[in-house]
């Protein structure tokens, strides 16, 4: 229910190119900027 929408997870100046983890939603998340400044948020679980 909750996951159809956009939720704010974190301030954007908190973001920098180290990686930030943080669980929101019972969801384990990583956050950081990539070389072109963009945020990028994924799932901290590895994919294989």
């Amino acid at each position: 229910m909750f996951l159809q929408k956009w939720w704010p997870i974190a301030e954007s100046k908190s973001i920098r190119k180290k990686p930030v983890g943080l669980r929101r939603l019972d969801e384990d998340l990583v956050l950081w900027r990539n070389n072109n400044g963009q945020i990028v948020c994924q799932s901290s679980q590895c994919a294989h």
